[in-house]
């Protein structure tokens, strides 16, 4: 808390004339309002006692007349006591403006949920007297969107250092837990997550308590959160916009917390929910966070406050709550069949081993009479399909896999019938884990819109029942047997989700796909699809193209060799995953449209064709593509023996058999991927590379310079019939020492994907700059050297006279020792054109290339094809674009 009350006093002490408003914003009980009141009294003689703390304005607002005796608090407290006559808000809203217009004022608004409790006391107007400051305490962070001249203060959650001691205080009235106290203490903490809510109440609750107490306390929480905390928090639901954000609230506290945003939000929009603007909303409350993986985040307390008003809903009969999660409330649900129309969602996960054990296997004692009958609800299946039965009672809580059979060597299955869901009328989600159903799947609810099936041993869909609303827009299965999907699924006229994902043997997807106009997300992954191409006996459909609203493809962990050319006919494809692929070899034409490609890990891949848009909106996701030489139109790699000859020659590489079979250490940045191989050669962006070892740059570069700088002036022709048809760089690099890091600790700088160097070729004359950051780089040894020799055949860009520099950045633990340059020559042909003076709008142009879509400013060019993403940081940061 102390570094928030820091901040904020420097923001209110900076002796500015300017009027200050500040929002402090922040879940509920992060601590907001007490960083507020801590401020507010270090700093109410620094305003000569012109301030005013209004607490509670939400609530106090609500009330009759409410913002009226708030405007009077107001005045009083600036007029030091002095009380008002107000009969309308409007009237307080005159005399407000009226009062802080004349003097300097400190006001500090808490807990505030609406732009009109503002109004009320001039927020928004521009009425302050130069130098007063205003606090606005609020968990809705677009309160002030539309007041420009503001300042965001989000309050952060406390580190589990400052946690300790603020549980420890309330706790054991110190700083530190007691003797034997330390591990439930670290257990508390990591429960409450940083929020000092929590931390006090629960450190008040446990306070002298014995051990016995605090561990029954833990579990708990486990179930049940903290009514105190439950009560403070249920304020953030209640203020929620309408009932379409609160439902939205409770689906995702219940089933989708740690899931991907776009994965959620294609499932609940087709339960009829808003979901892009609802998930903004819960944002905007600081209810929900969005993290870096697009995965929707929310605090535990706050999840476990939405999963408390469900369970209000109906306390001790469960069939009658809205949404089941856990394991233990959905199974009693299933075997005692009290499930009404009342259930919208269920989750059953057997996985949680302890809570299935204690739900079979323990009953109360008033319903032991009839455990003969409970038995035949419920069978457990070992990996072995062995039917087991077991009566209820007699294992209570033995480890799950001694109590079922201690010589099974797979997980073991539920199986439930499928009656048991025949009164949930209402259900549209369901998410099932290793669970088995038998009966009649016509008993299944009809109205699903999300059915998530791990596990099942079905090989083939029970399509009849468990998908009998050709309404359904989203279905998961994840079935272990899996073997085909059936051709009735072409019923399915809006479903916009399939996956399949995990069905291992499924080896073919059903021609009858290409008739689902509305499908836009297809996941696939970790199948048996060997074959990829669309002949008629084919594993993928004949017809891809005609899935006109796909957008989202998996097809990642499949042993497929290559995809076939029709992958580019879905005109709307933004997404193509290809993960773990590991057969794969080439990639064909893909649609323009893609703006995504992931190839993480497909170890055969040898060459990627005709890549869509990578420099301007394509991101490239290839990670440990060891084989990966080309990439068609952007960069190619080949042993320096199979080079074009008159290449060899401009670097002068005659004596190439003198080298032998040497071999060099390459980094990949592409890929991000070592390889050690003979001597390479490096095509890309007009420039061809080579990486060799060596101890001094070749005497016949005619300057060098030690360093990482060199500067020229073109020098005349040195024969009349002569153009300049470019040059050559050559760079002395190796490791600088010592190899260590700041902390003294020995470093392996060989290990570091950071060790790169960029060139920076400016040509000052024509305000010309080119940078270039290579897509392989030669690592030397560690008490070696290495020679990067490059030719770069952009003479059409120079001429006689031109200031030219050479820069080479160094990154990493690579340090420049020498640069050698020398201009190559070509005779002047008579009809030739190309090498005359520069036109402005051929500057893109590099040995009839034109590399317009690496220009990131006007003149500068960004040559990199590993990070297409940098040319942003390049177009924003003025020290790459720089004259120095």
């Amino acid at each position: 808390m102390d570094s928030h009350v820091k901040d904020i006093n420097l923001w209110l002490q900076d002796e500015s004339n300017d009027v200050g408003t500040m929002m402090i914003c922040g879940m509920a009980g992060i601590g907001k309002t007490t960083i507020a009141k801590t401020v507010y009294n270090l700093n109410f003689e620094r305003f000569h006692g012109s301030c005013s703390f209004l607490a509670d304005v939400r609530e106090a607002a609500g009330k009759p007349n409410g913002l009226v005796s708030l405007q009077k608090q107001l005045i009083s407290n600036i007029m030091k006591g002095r009380k008002a006559k107000i009969g309308c808000v409007d009237e307080g809203i005159t005399m407000i403006r009226d009062l802080i217009c004349r003097k300097r004022v400190l006001v500090v608004l808490d807990d505030v949920d609406d732009a009109d409790q503002l109004n009320a006391f001039g927020i928004m107007r521009d009425w302050f007297h130069p130098g007063s400051k205003i606090m606005i305490i609020t968990r809705c962070e677009q309160l002030l969107k539309t007041h420009k001249l503001y300042k965001a203060h989000k309050v952060k959650k406390l580190s589990k250092y400052e946690s300790l001691i603020l549980f420890s205080l309330h706790a054991f009235e110190q700083k530190y837990p007691k003797e034997g106290y330390l591990e439930l203490s670290e257990k508390v903490v990591h429960y409450c997550d940083g929020v000092p809510l929590a931390l006090e109440v629960l450190g008040g609750c446990l306070f002298g308590r014995k051990v016995e107490v605090w561990e029954s306390t833990l579990r708990k929480l486990e179930t049940i959160p903290n009514s105190v905390i439950a009560k403070k928090l249920k304020i953030s639901y209640e203020t929620l916009e309408d009932e379409h954000d609160k439902a939205l609230f409770l689906d995702i506290a219940c089933f989708f917390v740690g899931k991907s945003k776009t994965y959620t939000s294609t499932i609940l929009d087709g339960c009829d929910f808003y979901t892009e603007v609802g998930i903004q909303n819960l944002v905007d409350r600081c209810i929900l966070t969005i993290d870096e993986s697009n995965k929707l985040i929310m605090h535990q307390i706050l999840k476990d406050m939405g999963r408390e008003i469900v369970r209000q809903e109906s306390p001790s009969d469960l069939g009658k709550r809205s949404r089941l999660w856990w394991a233990k409330d959905s199974i009693d649900v299933l075997t005692e069949k009290t499930g009404t129309e009342t259930i919208e969602g269920l989750a059953l996960n057997w996985t949680d081993e302890d809570i299935l054990v204690e739900s079979f296997f323990t009953v109360k004692k008033s319903k032991r009479r009839n455990s003969g009958d409970a038995a035949d609800k419920w069978r457990v299946v070992d990996g072995n399909n062995a039917v087991k039965r077991r009566r209820l009672g007699l294992l209570s809580w033995l480890p799950l896999n001694h109590a079922l059979s201690e010589s099974s060597s797979t997980p073991c299955d539920v199986v439930l019938r499928t009656d048991m869901f025949t009164r949930m009328h209402k259900l549209r989600l369901l998410q099932l884990s290793n669970i088995q159903l038998t009966g009649a799947f016509e008993e299944f609810p009809k109205r699903l819109r999300w059915l998530y099936w791990r596990g099942s041993t079905f090989k083939s869909i029970p399509i009849t029942g468990v998908i009998e609303n050709p309404q359904s827009q989203s279905f998961t299965w994840a079935y272990r047997n899996l073997r085909k999907l059936p051709r009735r699924i072409c019923l399915f006229k809006r479903l916009e989700e399939l996956i399949v994902s995990g069905c291992s043997r499924l080896d073919e997807l059903p021609t009858v796909l290409r008739t689902m106009k509305s499908l836009k997300l297809l996941h696939a992954d970790g199948t048996a699809i060997a074959q990829a191409t669309f002949a008629p006996n084919s594993a993928i459909p004949e017809d891809f193209g005609s899935l006109s609203m796909l957008r989202k493809l998996n097809v990642s962990t499949n042993p497929f060799c290559s995809l076939p050319e029709s992958i580019k006919g879905p005109s709307r494809l933004q997404s193509l995953k290809l993960n773990d692929c590991t057969r794969l070899q080439s990639l064909s034409e893909l649609p323009t449209t893609l703006t995504e490609l992931i190839l993480d890990k497909c170890w055969s891949l040898e060459r990627v064709t005709n890549l869509p848009n990578l420099l301007r909106s394509l991101d490239l996701w290839n990670c440990e593509c060891y084989k990966l030489v080309e990439v068609q139109g952007l960069f190619k790699l080949e042993p320096l023996g199979n080079t074009d000859a008159e290449m060899i020659n401009r670097l002068r590489l005659f004596n190439l058999k003198s080298l032998g079979d040497v071999k060099v250490d390459l980094f990949d940045t592409f890929s991000t991927t070592y390889r050690k191989v003979l001597l390479q050669g490096l095509y890309e962006c007009s420039i061809f590379s080579t990486y060799i070892p060596g101890s001094e740059v070749p005497d016949w570069f005619s300057t060098k310079s030690v360093g990482p700088l060199i500067s020229m002036q073109m020098p005349p022709l040195p024969l009349p019939n002569l153009r300049i048809l470019g040059f050559n760089i050559c760079i002395l690099y190796a490791y600088c020492t010592p190899y260590y890091t700041i902390d003294g600790s020995a470093c392996d700088v060989r290990t570091t994907w950071l060790n790169q160097l960029h060139f920076r070729v400016s040509n000052k004359t024509k305000n010309l700059k080119w940078f270039y950051s290579p897509t392989f780089m030669g690592m030397p040894g560690i008490d070696d050297s290495m020679l990067w020799l490059s030719h770069w055949k952009i003479g059409n860009q120079l001429e006689v006279g031109d200031e030219v520099d050479i820069l080479v950045l160094e990154k990493g633990f690579f340090q420049v020792k020498e640069v050698g340059f020398d201009l190559v020559y070509d005779e002047e042909k008579a009809e030739s054109t190309s090498y005359k003076n520069v036109d402005p709008c051929c500057q893109s142009i590099i040995s009839g290339v034109d590399l317009s879509e690496y220009e990131v400013k006007r003149g500068s060019f960004f040559l990199c094809n590993h990070n297409h993403k940098f040319h942003k940081l390049c177009s924003s940061d003025d020290s790459w674009t720089s004259s120095r």
